[in-house]
């Protein structure tokens, strides 16, 4: 008797071990997950009490049913969660959460079906690469995660319109500014090569021609040299009238002044300027001065026998006219080189005349300017320039 009691007690522990072993540890690695477990296992202990006259008590502390379920339910969650991870669909989140309304990952699986949600935006409007695309996702997604690659979509969609017009506006203004501005703000369009060859066309046109106005201005420099060695020679008079009638550059002036200036500019060596001389000063015999305004210049006048004269160079620019020298000071200051037609065109044009040939010798023979005749010697001829109103 002892000895059935005794390997009674021992039966009812190993078996109440086995049950609790089923009911605690087996993660349904047995049987398909959801399986009736917990019920198989209230059913082999009703046939320990009812068989082997196991004690109720004893059975109820080492088995706790609703323990089972909860641990089983907890990891049927975590299960469900890492197959909605793996899955990475709005599908599996969103059937996480039907399942688990009040679950651990709630939040997290609302989260991901919200990021994933605006990835599909995002990817819809980048395969559709309009305005409205981009702009829709940026109203529905201010703070969204491509605010910034949507906003340079939009302005390159913008550029690329506005792109075309600027073009023509480049083209029809041709210049080196209107090329300079399309290239600066379109530097990858399809017509920056264009912009280019048209820039770089304006710019070899604008090397080209001051490379011809240099050349110029030294064929004049040039040609100016040879004549004022050619006036240098001694001579008579009559070489001086050939070669004023060969368009001779000389300067357009009045009276004993432009005398000096030619003299001063043949014997430029000396490098003394007349201009400055006072024939008053120098005990010569006096006229009256006067002032006239010409095309915004003053020029000083003089009264000789009954005439007014210019007593000053003429510094009016006219085409086939330049400076002394090229140089824009000696204009200033000593009034500028005409061709024989220039000289002529310059008198018409401020309002003034040249003197016939009887009216310099009238003037230069009158009582009064034997200071000019002394002063001006052998290039009275050059002289016939001079301005009458």
């Amino acid at each position: 008797m002892k000895i059935r009691n005794f390997w009674s007690s021992w039966g009812r522990f190993f078996l109440f071990s086995a049950v609790s072993t089923a009911s605690s540890y087996d993660e349904y690695q047995h049987c398909p997950r959801l399986n009736n477990c917990v019920k198989d296992t209230q059913d082999f202990a009703a046939v320990l009490l009812e068989k082997y006259q196991f004690e109720p008590e004893n059975i109820l502390t080492l088995y706790n049913a609703e323990s089972a379920r909860a641990t089983l339910g907890k990891l049927e969650e975590e299960a469900a969660w890492r197959k909605a991870e793996a899955a990475n669909t709005i599908l599996s989140y969103y059937d996480y959460n039907r399942r688990y309304p009040s679950g651990k990952y709630r939040d997290q699986a609302l989260q991901a079906i919200k990021r994933l949600e605006e990835e599909k935006a995002w990817q819809r409007a980048v395969r559709a690469h309009t305005l409205s695309a981009f702009l829709e996702y940026k109203d529905r997604y201010p703070q969204g995660r491509y605010v910034e690659k949507a906003e340079e979509h939009i302005q390159a969609i913008l550029a690329s319109e506005q792109e075309p017009a600027a073009w023509q506006e480049a083209l029809a203004s041709n210049t080196e500014e209107g090329y300079h501005r399309f290239l600066k703000t379109y530097p990858k369009s399809p017509f920056a090569a264009s912009a280019q060859e048209g820039l770089n066309k304006l710019q070899r046109a604008k090397v080209a021609a001051e490379e011809e106005r240099r050349r110029r201005m030294q064929e004049q420099a040039n040609l100016q040299t040879q004549q004022n060695k050619k006036l240098q020679r001694p001579g008579s008079e009559a070489p001086l009238e050939i070669l004023w009638r060969k368009r001779l550059p000389i300067g357009i002036g009045l009276g004993v002044l432009l005398g000096m200036l030619l003299i001063w500019g043949l014997s430029k060596r000396n490098d003394v300027s007349p201009i400055g001389q006072d024939t008053e000063q120098a005990g010569q015999d006096t006229a009256n001065y006067g002032s006239v305004r010409l095309s915004g210049h003053a020029y000083r006048t003089i009264r000789l026998n009954g005439l007014t004269w210019m007593a000053e160079n003429l510094n009016y620019e006219i085409q086939d006219s330049w400076c002394y020298d090229n140089k824009s000071a000696n204009c200033d200051q000593y009034g500028r080189l005409y061709t024989w037609d220039a000289a002529k065109k310059s008198c018409a044009a401020v309002g003034w005349r040249l003197p016939s040939d009887q009216e310099w010798r009238e003037m230069t023979s009158a009582p009064g300017t034997k200071f000019l005749t002394n002063s001006l010697g052998s290039f009275s001829p050059m002289l016939r320039c001079s301005f009458l109103p």
